[in-house]
């Protein structure tokens, strides 16, 4: 973790306590608690992941800039999460998937909480029925970088891209959705288990090239978030150097950009 004064700085600067962000960065909280709750009731593995572990590998919590929470799960608990979790939900809790709203077309999940409404940026929101703050489950699989390019490339041409105009006719959308999610990436993962490919991706679609080790995930450690303790990778040391390399040195804070 950074030296404590200048993490205090950080927080002064970016995310004081009744700050806008700060408010929104305990709202995920609150989500990230529930979902935590309900995977480790249910024998659910996930793992703090991406800029989430990383601030609390380096700053005990949020990073002070940062207003999201993503985890990761490999991709049988993704399944047995998007089955079982909106049994246990609160009211105002939703899971949002393409199998709850139809004009969501991410190949990962999020849980939003609908008390909470925001805007989000490029008009990927235009069309969904979920709009509150959340925060992003992601599916990991064996893969390479070659399929994770290609289906990112197919999944933000031919769908994601073009959901954002409200001109796009929504059997389109769907035609295209369903094509990718049921026969072209179960081609690729098909392709992937014939191969001897051992490096763990973000799910078909995700647009997310940086890889994951199996060795470098489990089992599973703890490690403390915003005062309390979640699930994080056995080695987030290699974890981390994979994705952002030297991950302790603080970005250039001219190039720091919040979106609250």
């Amino acid at each position: 973790m950074i030296d404590r004064s200048l993490q205090q700085e950080l927080r002064v600067k970016y995310n004081p306590e009744g700050s806008r962000l700060r408010e929104h960065q305990l709202r995920t909280l609150e989500i990230l608690k529930v979902v935590d709750s309900i995977c480790k009731a249910n024998g659910i593995n996930y793992w703090l992941s991406s800029g989430t572990l990383l601030g609390a590998v380096r700053h005990g919590g949020f990073i002070p800039w940062d207003d999201d929470v993503d985890i990761e799960m490999l991709r049988e608990d993704f399944e047995k999460f998007n089955e079982i979790v909106p049994r246990y939900l609160p009211d105002y809790l939703k899971l949002q998937n393409h199998r709850s709203d139809k004009c969501y077309y991410w190949p990962f999940s999020k849980v939003r909480d609908e008390r909470y409404p925001i805007k989000e940026v490029f008009n990927t929101d235009i069309r969904y029925k979920y709009h509150g703050i959340y925060i992003d489950i992601f599916c990991i699989e064996k893969g390479t970088l070659f399929f994770s390019k290609i289906s990112k490339w197919l999944h933000y041409k031919l769908c994601l891209g073009r959901s954002c105009y409200k001109s796009t006719p929504k059997l389109y959308l769907a035609f295209i959705y369903n094509v990718l999610t049921y026969l072209v990436y179960p081609f690729f993962r098909m392709c992937v288990s014939f191969s001897s490919a051992s490096k763990l991706f973000q799910t078909f679609g995700t647009g997310f090239h940086k890889h994951r080790e199996m060795s470098d995930l489990f089992p599973l450690a703890q490690i403390e978030f915003e005062g309390l303790m979640f699930n994080a990778p056995k080695d987030c040391h290699a974890y981390l150097k994979r994705i952002y390399g030297d991950y302790m040195k603080l970005p250039d804070e001219s190039k720091i950009v919040s979106h609250i």
